[in-house]
């Protein structure tokens, strides 16, 4: 340093200090280049999105899986039914699917999520009522929280839940679709709409929202499983209520009052039979639509509720009836809802299909649709389709026919 001071001036040596710093600075300095953006391919792209996929629902898989646990005591098995049940109140309640023809007290039980059987009682059933009412008493029971569809927004998630026979919860999600009418047989409801068709084997369960409230029971309907609006529940019940529906539901026979201003009425008083169903006590025991009953174990019947008090008091028993049929006097013995048949034979088709009713037309007014199948004519069978035609024509007398409509006999008058 002082040879450089010696030879060079002190400005010159301090230039040259400069210099030295300088380029050290240079050389020591990383390089700094523009961040090039990182190019992704198409397929690491698609991975990433499954990813987020999977990860949403496993999430969603989570929730709908708590929510089904959490209304899950609301939901019970109707055993010897065939269907899940909702608690419908805390006095014991059950809403269900429907029941089989002839299910009886006796044999119809409630199972819980704990796996407790309840004894049932029936409350409201009959043939061809898409919803059946059970009681059954438990201090435990956990009701449903009814909502109503008009609240749910198109395109929510719903959860649709029921019991397996086994005990366990099964569930399956879908989307909120709004609602629309439907008829199942004789009955008219608004059908809850889902993004995608009811699984088997939730008839009985229920449709419920986010929040766990319950939106829709799940019927049979035609066939298929359909999801009945809330709403709905109670109105199509209490067509399954009362002692006619008993009747129908314990011997598959429907009566009304005698009147004889019907053609090949002869009675006056007594349960004229409207309606049989086919393989039950009334239509096994050889009862047909247009019979009058009067007489039931050895006491009068003037009219249909002297019926049902008769067979009400001992249903699982036989009965022994008096019939006036035309102008004659027979005598049946009803069998009881629960005897067993060794065999059970099909009837060969007997009558003629009506393949097309006129609107308005006097057999419409009648009753007669398309699809019957008419049986006979004043008590005397239909053995010619040109017969059946002037039976059924506009200047033709009044008359009583016997028509069979999917499993049914049904007795309609034909008038002016």
């Amino acid at each position: 340093m002082k040879y450089l001071f010696r030879r060079y001036s002190y400005p010159t040596v301090l230039a040259f200090i400069a210099a030295a710093v300088l380029g050290a600075g240079a050389l020591l300095r990383p390089e700094h280049k523009q961040a090039a953006k990182t190019a992704i391919s198409e397929r690491e792209i698609a991975r990433l999105e499954k990813f987020a996929q999977r990860k949403s629902l496993q999430g969603m898989t989570k929730y709908f899986s708590d929510l089904a646990a959490k209304v899950a005591p609301q939901v019970v098995r109707v055993r010897h039914a065939g269907a899940s049940g909702l608690v419908w109140n805390r006095e014991g309640r059950i809403v269900t699917a429907g029941l089989p023809d002839a299910a009886l007290d006796p044999v119809l039980a409630v199972a819980g999520e704990d796996g407790q059987v309840m004894p049932a009682r029936v409350a409201s059933a009959a043939p061809d009522v898409p919803v059946a009412v059970v009681t059954a008493v438990s201090g435990r029971a956990q009701p449903v929280v009814r909502a109503r569809t008009t609240d749910a927004q198109p395109g929510a998630w719903v959860l649709e839940i029921a019991r397996r026979s086994d005990g366990t919860i099964t569930f399956a999600p879908a989307t909120f679709r709004g609602t629309a009418a439907v008829r199942c047989g004789e009955t008219s409801f608004q059908e809850v709409q889902l993004s995608a068709p009811i699984p088997d084997g939730m008839a009985g369960g229920g449709v419920f929202d986010m929040d766990g409230n319950l939106l829709a029971l799940v019927v049979h309907c035609g066939g298929r499983e359909a999801a009945m609006r809330v709403e709905d529940v109670n109105g199509v019940a209490r067509a399954g209520e009362g002692p006619a529906a008993a009747v129908l539901r314990s011997f598959g026979m429907r009566v009304l009052p005698a009147n004889a201003d019907i053609p090949s009425i002869t009675a006056h008083q007594g349960a004229l039979v409207s309606e049989t169903r086919t393989r039950m006590p009334a239509e096994r025991s050889g009862i047909i639509p247009g019979d009058v009953v009067t007489g039931c174990d050895g006491a009068p019947v003037n009219t249909p509720g002297d019926l049902y008090s008769l067979l009400l008091a001992e249903p699982s028993s036989p009965h022994d009836l008096e019939i006036r049929r035309g102008t004659r006097l027979v005598k049946i013995k009803l069998a009881n809802a629960t005897e067993a048949r060794e065999v059970d034979f099909e009837r060969p088709a007997r009558g003629f299909v009506a393949a097309a009713i006129p609107q308005g037309s006097r057999a419409w007014r009648a009753g007669l649709r398309p699809g019957d199948r008419v049986i006979s004519i004043n008590r005397t069978l239909a053995r010619s389709q040109a017969g059946v035609e002037r039976a059924l024509s506009e200047n033709a007398a009044p008359a009583y026919i016997v028509i069979e409509r999917r499993g049914r006999y049904l007795g309609l008058a034909v008038g002016k």
